[in-house]
């Protein structure tokens, strides 16, 4: 059953970024105003369409403990948890979000922390940890796979859907984002350095690119009827941000992945 957004939840919304334009995206009000567009608490292309995709190769059993790396506003796990049935904890650095996740959310389980610090933030060992368009902008990708690896059982996986750099210079060209997405081989290359291997890899640009126009469409509706000109300013700079990764991913320098990994067995 798909999360609803309450008339608490509305105001809360609207009195943090109602009045001004957020600079940045990645911040919570950024979060709440793309959220209020997509017309629901998610932060990643697809919305439930990519978590599905991601869920239906996966054999997730009630009792497993999940993990979402980047949990944001907490509708991804919100999601995945009314999906499975299995308990999920969520994670995130932004001390709004996550205020703004577990009074939407008490069914699930929400911390502040760095996604580099879940392997010593948590005692239990997760069955699959999500990373959900969360680690693009991590600083350091080696650090966000040692804490990761650490965090899984020994049959468990980590599974990341996320932008991938196809073409370093010419994305620098397009500044598209504030950070520049890692490419497969940095993960592949950090995967190593954490003892783990790819298990799964799929290529779903084609699914970003439909996803984007999706999106542009919501945009557009969402700013005929604003009478705010402060959110009608700020939900053209999302339309524009949203444009220009659209443009990076139809040129090649940018791409959609999903990988799956795990860790590599004992000799």
């Amino acid at each position: 059953m798909r999360p609803t957004t309450t008339e608490s939840d509305y105001f809360l919304k609207y009195h943090y970024f109602w009045e001004f334009m957020p600079k940045n995206l990645n911040t919570y009000d950024g979060k709440m105003l793309v959220s209020e567009i997509r017309g629901g608490d998610y932060a990643h292309p697809g919305e439930e369409l990519l978590i599905e995709i991601v869920l239906k190769r996966l054999s997730i059993l009630p009792n497993d403990i999940l993990l979402d790396a980047g949990s944001g506003l907490g509708g991804t796990a919100a999601y995945i948890q009314s999906k499975t049935s299995a308990k999920i904890v969520g994670i995130d650095i932004d001390k709004d979000a996550i205020t703004y996740s577990k009074r939407k959310y008490p069914f699930c389980d929400f911390y502040r922390g760095r996604i580099e610090d879940v392997g010593k933030s948590f005692k239990i060992k997760f069955q699959y940890i999500f990373c959900f368009c969360s680690l693009y902008c991590c600083n350091s990708i080696d650090g966000c796979f040692a804490s990761l690896s650490s965090a899984i059982n020994l049959n468990g996986s980590i599974i990341i859907s996320d932008y991938a750099c196809h073409n370093r210079e010419l994305f620098k060209m397009q500044s598209v984002m504030n950070d520049t997405p890692f490419t497969v081989i940095d993960y592949l290359q950090a995967a190593e350095k954490a003892n783990c291997h790819l298990h799964y890899f799929s290529d779903i640009t084609d699914r970003y690119l439909t996803w984007f126009d999706d999106l542009i469409v919501k945009i557009e509706k969402f700013i005929l009827k604003t009478h705010s000109p402060t959110t009608h300013n700020a939900a053209c700079e999302v339309k524009k941000k949203c444009m220009d990764i659209q443009k990076a991913l139809r040129e090649d320098s940018l791409r959609g992945v999903i990988m799956e990994f795990r860790q590599k067995p004992l000799p």
